[in-house]
């Protein structure tokens, strides 16, 4: 029986060095917010995968300039992550998706 070795590797989040060179297309099924020790974050997690994205001030910028600032619409949003480098290491760029499949949404 082979190993899924994914699951020895795949973060518990999304992180900018886990995305392929094209990007992936996620739904977004539910928004919250997490506290860590000093700051508080918008969590997003998606129909496609069990990973959660933890938003960083300029991606809610971009959330916000995309989807307005009501998270409550933001449900069933179908979101194209790209990773992009930064002086700090890989970052991920949230742009609207392009893709027109329709994905059922089963909200949290």
């Amino acid at each position: 029986m082979a190993i899924e070795l994914d699951s020895y590797t795949k973060s518990p989040s999304y992180k900018g060095v886990d995305l392929a060179p094209e990007g992936e297309t996620v739904t977004i099924q539910s928004v919250g917010e997490r506290e860590f020790d000093d700051s508080k974050k918008i969590e997003l997690s998606f129909v496609e995968d069990d990973r959660k994205m933890y938003l960083g001030k300029t991606q809610v910028r971009t959330m916000k300039e995309l989807f307005g600032d009501n998270t409550d619409k933001w449900f069933g949003v179908k979101l194209h992550l790209a990773s992009a480098p930064t002086q700090k290491g890989a970052t991920i760029v949230i742009n609207k998706a392009t893709e027109t499949k329709e994905t059922e949404v089963e909200f949290a």
